[in-house]
């Protein structure tokens, strides 16, 4: 369910960058939420120069918008926030005040992956027991 568009300048990312992005986005995300990795999806956008504007002006700004189920607590998505950010920097080596992050929710039943409609928050457990039988064909376990 997880959806993390990147939005980059055009030439800023090599592809090792954008796979150590991959890497690290996943990790934050699972980490935070004891989401499964296969749930994890990063999609990557390369903007040609005019396609991005601040304040009126053609700007080099990156996006990533992380669409994540909703009913995480703030401090888990200021948490993720922090930690998107500050990978950013390391990976990119651009300074923070070329980033744009967001983190937005979506109701969980609104969203499907691999065929199965998402749980809400904390009723993770009966989930994992329902769709055990194809969860388990996708090398995914419930605990």
């Amino acid at each position: 369910m997880p959806v993390y568009q990147v939005f980059s300048p055009d030439n800023l990312l090599s592809d090792e960058q954008r796979q150590q992005i991959v890497d690290e986005i996943t990790h934050i995300h699972t980490s935070n939420t004891g989401a499964p990795e296969l749930f994890v999806n990063v999609v990557f956008t390369d903007l040609p120069a005019g396609r991005v504007f601040s304040a009126g002006k053609p700007s080099r700004l990156s996006l990533v918008i992380g669409n994540i189920r909703e009913g995480r607590d703030i401090e888990v998505r200021q948490t993720m926030l922090r930690q998107l950010s500050a990978m950013w920097v390391k990976i990119t080596g651009a300074p923070e005040t070329e980033i744009l992050l967001s983190i937005q929710e979506t109701n969980p039943l609104a969203a499907m992956e691999l065929g199965l409609l998402f749980p809400p928050a904390g009723q993770e457990a009966a989930w994992f027991a329902k769709n055990q039988d194809k969860l388990a064909a996708l090398g995914i376990s419930g605990s």
